[in-house]
């Protein structure tokens, strides 16, 4: 289900993160972030920015803790 969430929304994730107007350092909220798609896009798109995901979901959540347990340790993501 997860993978069908970040499949649909992965054209307006990539518009938005085009949007952004980065700086340096910027944190970035996503709310209802699901597969997390934006956040592992942004990750890599944006170093120096911090990501913040929150899901009422606690599979998403759950899942986005395992999965990106590096940048969580980096203090570059995080998740609730």
């Amino acid at each position: 289900m997860l993978d069908h969430l970040n499949r649909v929304n992965a054209g307006i994730n990539s518009a938005t993160l085009d949007a952004i107007a980065q700086e340096p350092g910027i944190n970035i909220l996503d709310l209802g972030f699901g597969g997390g798609a934006l956040i592992r896009e942004g990750l890599a798109r944006f170093p120096l920015s911090r990501f913040t995901g929150a899901d009422i979901s606690y599979l998403a959540v759950d899942e986005a803790k395992h999965h990106f347990a590096a940048e969580i340790t980096r203090k570059r993501a995080a998740f609730a």
